[in-house]
C-alpha cells in the first residue's frame, strides 16, 4: 500500500523525520535520520550542494517540507530536488545505499546553435567533472566545470553524489546519469536527478546560489 492516512503512525513518523531534517540542516549539509519501528519506520535524508553555505542549505530543506505537505501528503515515500538540495523520506533503506530510483530527466526544448560540435565539448567536459568528483581526496563528491562553446553559448556542468556512498557507487550513479541523457543530448539545458547523485549542464552560467525553486518532485 503506497498511500497513508493523516491519522496513522506512519504519517506521524513522516512529520517527525521532516522536522529532524529541518533542524539538522542548519548544522550540516548532509543528514540521514529515521523515526518509528517495523512497518511504521520512516527514513529521511537530505543533501545540500557542498559549495553553498549552511544558511542556504537550511532554507532549501525548510522550503521542501511544505512542498511535501502540499503535493505528497498521502504518499508513503517521496523525493524532491531543488537547485540547492535533495530531500526525501521513504520506508526503504537510504543510509549508505546507492539509489538510482526514483529518477527524473528533464531537457530544455531549445537546441544548441552548433549541434555538430556540441557533443565533443559536452562529453569532454562531463568526463572531466566526473573524474574530479571521483578523486579520492574530493570528500564532497562534487565538481563543476565549463568550456567555451560558441560566441553566444558556453557550456557549464555540475555533478555531485551523496557522501555516504562509496567512490565506486558514485561512479556507477554518475555513469547511469550520463546514460540517461536524452539520446541526441543537444538541448541547451539537461538535468538528470537521482537520490544518490545529480548531473546538470546548461549553455548559460548557473553555478551560484539561487532561490529555492524545485527542479522536480517524485513519488516512487
Amino acid at each position: 500500500m503506497d498511500n497513508v492516512t493523516a491519522d496513522s503512525a506512519y504519517h506521524d513518523n513522516i512529520i517527525s523525520v521532516l522536522d529532524k531534517l529541518i533542524n539538522q540542516s542548519s548544522i550540516s549539509r548532509f543528514f540521514n535520520t529515521s523515526s518509528g519501528d517495523g512497518l511504521d519506520r520512516v527514513n529521511g535524508q537530505y543533501f545540500c550542494r557542498p559549495d553553498l553555505d549552511l544558511e542556504t542549505c537550511n532554507s532549501c530543506v525548510t522550503t521542501a517540507v511544505p512542498f511535501f505537505s502540499q503535493m505528497c501528503s498521502n504518499k508513503k515515500q517521496a523525493v524532491v530536488w531543488y537547485n540547492q538540495c535533495m530531500v526525501q523520506y521513504t520506508n526503504r533503506t537510504v543510509s549508505a545505499t546507492l539509489q538510482t530510483e526514483p529518477s527524473n530527466e528533464w531537457a530544455s526544448s531549445f537546441i544548441v546553435s552548433e549541434p555538430d560540435i556540441f557533443p565533443d565539448i559536452r562529453n569532454k567536459t562531463l568526463d572531466d567533472v566526473i573524474a574530479r568528483a571521483l578523486m579520492p581526496e574530493n570528500k564532497d563528491r562534487f565538481a563543476t566545470g565549463n568550456d567555451t562553446f560558441t560566441i553566444w553559448e558556453g557550456f557549464y556542468a555540475m555533478v555531485w553524489c551523496t557522501p555516504d556512498i562509496t567512490l565506486a557507487e558514485c561512479e556507477t550513479c554518475l555513469n547511469t546519469a550520463v546514460d540517461r541523457i536524452p539520446e541526441d543530448g543537444l538541448a541547451q539545458h539537461i538535468v538528470v536527478l537521482m537520490p544518490s547523485c545529480l548531473l546538470k549542464y546548461e549553455t548559460v552560467q548557473f553555478i551560484f546560489p539561487e532561490t529555492s525553486t524545485p527542479l522536480t518532485p517524485s513519488d516512487p
